[in-house]
């Protein structure tokens, strides 16, 4: 019985026998997660969700002293871990997401407990804004604020950026940084003002198959009309439009433009599950891991790479990527032997209100579309088997406070940046979707996005990093921490002139 045997005299389970055993074998088991995470993911990363898992049973070990409720949670948490680590599956995002409940469930028996006497009286972030905002001007029509409160919800520190549309240009740029300091650096050297990490990218997904690699863009992504990342999978995004205007839209493989050798095909659809093609039809993971049986041509895509697919594999579908399956005929064969000729390809998207898109980043879910909250993972491609698995696969269902990345639209056009710090139990808890769908509605956007958060969110305005990031659990404010290089970012660019200077 692992939570010993219950008296007539005691309220409650006993559970002293099992945190004897726990605490004598705690050392071993930790060890054993680290060597199980090490066959999925690098030894660098085992070791991080290892120390993650580390910090999060010390925490609910230093609150059992007062809350016989986080003893049970500690018991609860490594034997669902014991669960994860005994089943064949990939383990890696399911202990990392483990651990992020159980953070979250001690973040908030930690605030309840030491804030017990005064919850009642404390606020929501929207009377801090109006009590304590303050913006400071960075450049010409670009303010930025930082607030770190005790709030109803807990211990609260974010930053904001927010831009006029007629002050500032926007860049949606690949990075592959390397160094911890190196993103203050690209951003001052780019001759951007600000700039924020931006969208999802492959980390933990097993096996990442060549020519796919770790920390290839997940989603659109468009780099001054270039487009690196075609968007495979349908997510939200930020798209900053040529006539100067931003969206936040959803698009997915139909209608985009595949072009090559002064030659384009357009994509009729995508994900099909009609037996006959009206045209060239997409097929990606959000299908399943094998496109239909085909008789016509099949071509398989990674990034701007393209070729005909083997007879041996014709239906099975790139992580990353899509195939596209042809109409049969002379037409088709010729047309898909001249794309794999070609070998690499463009891609056009298709226009958005009468605009093409200049620069977009993909993230998701969207939190906000026309002031209401839309949060609507499976709607976007984030189900089991797509990337990023850690977030797609998140067996929680929106529990867990997360640092977290957000940009939006106010009815006035406005673009606003959100950083929320987190995994800090004295002065930054983390939010939940949904929390940080509402707090971008608080600070007046009726459109927002959210971008990747966790370890991989930072804000750099004027070259200095105002977050607090970092890969671990309960740091100090202040304190620099091991961090994950951003692979992709948003750059703000101050433009000399602007209508409002505010």
């Amino acid at each position: 019985d692992t939570f010993g045997s219950q008296s007539k005299k005691r309220k409650g389970p006993d559970i002293r026998g099992a945190e004897e055993a726990l605490e004598e074998g705690m050392g071993g088991f930790l060890m054993d997660i680290q060597e199980r995470l090490a066959t999925e993911v690098d030894l660098d990363q085992a070791k991080m969700f290892r120390r993650r898992f580390t910090n999060v049973v010390n925490v609910l070990t230093d609150l059992g002293e007062k809350l016989p409720a986080a003893r049970i949670y500690r018991l609860a948490m490594v034997g669902r871990a014991v669960d994860i680590l005994a089943d064949p599956a990939p383990a890696v995002h399911r202990i990392r997401a483990l651990a992020d409940f159980y953070y979250s469930q001690s973040a908030v028996m930690t605030h309840k407990e030491k804030h017990k006497d005064k919850l009642e009286r404390l606020g929501s972030l929207k009377d801090a804004l109006e009590e304590k905002g303050e913006w400071r001007r960075v450049a010409p029509g670009i303010r930025h604020m930082r607030l770190r409160i005790l709030l109803r919800n807990g211990p609260t520190s974010i930053n904001v950026l927010k831009i006029d549309p007629a002050a500032a240009s926007f860049e949606c740029v690949q990075v592959r940084s390397r160094t911890p300091e190196s993103f203050e650096k690209f951003v001052e050297n780019s001759g951007a003002v600000a700039g924020i990490s931006g969208g999802f990218f492959l980390y933990s997904e097993d096996p990442i198959d060549p020519p796919s690699m770790r920390y290839d863009p997940v989603g659109l992504l468009v780099n001054n009309a270039r487009v690196i990342q075609p968007p495979v999978f349908r997510r939200g995004a930020f798209l900053a439009m040529e006539d100067g205007k931003t969206h936040i839209h959803a698009q997915d493989m139909s209608g985009v433009e595949i072009v090559w050798h002064k030659r384009r095909l357009m994509v009729a659809g995508c994900n099909s599950k009609a037996r006959a093609l009206k045209g060239p039809t997409a097929y990606t993971r959000k299908y399943g891991p094998q496109a239909p049986e085909h008789k016509g041509p099949v071509l398989q895509f990674v990034g701007g790479l393209v070729r005909l697919a083997p007879e041996d594999a014709r239906r099975e579908i790139p992580l990353n990527g899509f195939v596209l399956l042809c109409p049969e005929g002379e037409m088709w064969d010729e047309l898909a032997n001249s794309l794999a000729e070609a070998g690499q390809v463009a891609y056009h998207l298709p226009k958005i209100r009468n605009a093409r898109v200049k620069n977009g980043m993909a993230g998701g879910p969207i939190l906000l579309e026309g002031g209401r909250l839309r949060i609507q993972k499976e709607d976007e491609d984030f189900v089991a088997g797509l990337p990023p698995v850690t977030f797609a696969e998140d067996e929680t269902r929106d529990m867990n406070l997360l640092p977290r990345m957000a940009i939006g639209l106010t009815p006035r056009h406005e673009i606003v940046m959100m950083a929320v710090d987190g995994r800090h139990l004295d002065y930054a808890l983390g939010m939940t979707l949904r929390q940080t769908a509402e707090a971008m509605r608080t600070l007046g956007c009726i459109d927002a996005l959210n971008l990747d958060g966790g370890s991989s969110k930072r804000m750099v305005i004027t070259g200095r990093m105002v977050d607090n990031p970092s890969t671990e659990v309960r740091v100090d404010p202040g304190v620099r921490t091991p961090i994950r290089p951003v692979q992709t970012a948003i750059l703000v660019h101050a433009l000399k002139e602007t209508r409002n200077s505010k």
